[in-house]
């Protein structure tokens, strides 16, 4: 084989390989895009009830590891239904996608935001035992949105928040403590609806 032939062959070769590569990369990008789909919720981009899974499994052996207790906030939106029925599922989805990217803005780094279900968050807390001060950014953040938004959505935003914390070692499992965060926050909802306010659509939980 002369030269020439054989310059051309592994030329031929090379763009081969690049090739498989950059089918490799296409591979890798699409394995990684259907895993991000299978842990996160489509409308917010959250975490959702999968995603929450797999950080909880990491977070419990960490918190077990380093003896350190792991805070939950369990957010609802007020009157969601309501919303839907009166604005519409788009209106709805607006404000779900606020009040996402409100939370996110509201915790820490080490924080996870994760749509629990339709209208509730739940929001995770590593090495978190005193919420306060992540329930008033959330707050703060609300009010300050609701003053700066309303050509988006012609209605205030109102939570509903409830919190409780799991320590490793203790007889509450850590679904145990989100069942107990989740009841405090109908708690709240119950007594913002008490309250007679419109529509049970307050800022500020009791």
């Amino acid at each position: 084989m002369d030269n020439k032939r054989l310059s051309e062959r592994i030329k031929k070769l090379e763009e081969q390989v690049r090739g498989l590569r950059e089918e490799k990369k296409k591979i890798k990008l699409l394995f990684e895009e259907a895993e991000r789909r299978a842990t996160h919720d489509g409308l917010t981009n959250l975490y959702n009830r999968r995603g929450l899974q797999e950080i909880l499994e990491r977070e419990k052996k960490r918190a077990e590891r380093h003896n350190y207790p792991i805070g939950f906030l369990l957010v609802d939106l007020n009157d969601f239904k309501g919303i839907n029925d009166v604005f519409g599922h788009q209106t709805g989805d607006k404000a779900l996608t606020a009040v996402a990217d409100l939370l996110r803005k509201s915790v820490r780094g080490s924080d996870v935001v994760v749509r629990y279900g339709g209208d509730e968050f739940l929001i995770v807390c590593p090495e978190l035992q005193d919420l306060t001060p992540i329930k008033d950014r959330i707050l703060l953040s609300l009010k300050d949105w609701d003053e700066g938004n309303s050509f988006l959505l012609s209605f205030p935003l109102s939570l509903a928040i409830g919190e409780n914390v799991w320590w490793p070692g203790k007889d509450k499992t850590v679904e145990q403590a989100i069942h107990e965060a989740d009841l405090a926050m109908y708690q709240n909802k119950n007594k913002v609806r008490k309250g007679g306010t419109r529509k049970g659509m307050v800022n500020t939980p009791l």
